[in-house]
């Protein structure tokens, strides 16, 4: 099987992050080029040199775009997969068992969108926590977690 993602594991839940995330980019973006096409329509000499400044704004948008895209999110029955990268894939794999604490954080933009952060803890682990990103019914999910987690722990008692 050549993507760790796609394992023969049953899925409990699959998702990506909500491209709400790029909402500044995108803004930035569109303010930018408003910026540029204002300068295009006053001053009309080097007019194609100008046009030539709106790849910038444009492919700043689709990087980020692609890169909320490609990010993939998958809890199993004994660990989470998390799979995030443009240029340099990078799959992190956490088992359950390691998972320490489980937060949901929430900010007021991202609750009016309807969106939650949830935060891993771990142990034992090359990094202390893991952020997934833009998650729609972030508590569902949440409590999804700390449910895998004590069926993983009550399956496999400590030694």
């Amino acid at each position: 099987m050549s993507n760790a993602i796609n394992t023969e594991e049953q899925a409990i839940w699959e998702s990506a992050p909500s491209q709400w995330l790029n909402f500044k980019t995108y803004a930035n973006s569109i303010v930018m080029a408003a910026l540029i096409v204002t300068i295009l329509i006053v001053y009309t000499k080097l007019r194609w040199a100008f046009c030539l400044l709106l790849l910038y704004p444009a492919g700043r948008s689709l990087f980020a775009w692609y890169g909320v895209y490609v990010t993939k999110y998958k809890i199993t029955a004994s660990r989470i997969l998390y799979r995030e990268g443009v240029f340099n894939r990078i799959t992190k794999e956490v088992k359950l068992s390691e998972i320490r604490e489980v937060l949901l954080i929430e900010s007021w933009y991202k609750r009016m969108v309807g969106l939650g952060d949830i935060r891993l803890n771990l142990t034992g682990f090359s990094e202390p926590y893991i952020i997934i990103p833009g998650v729609r019914k972030a508590d569902e999910i949440k409590e999804l977690i700390n449910n895998a987690v004590k069926r993983n722990n009550e399956e496999k008692p400590l030694e």
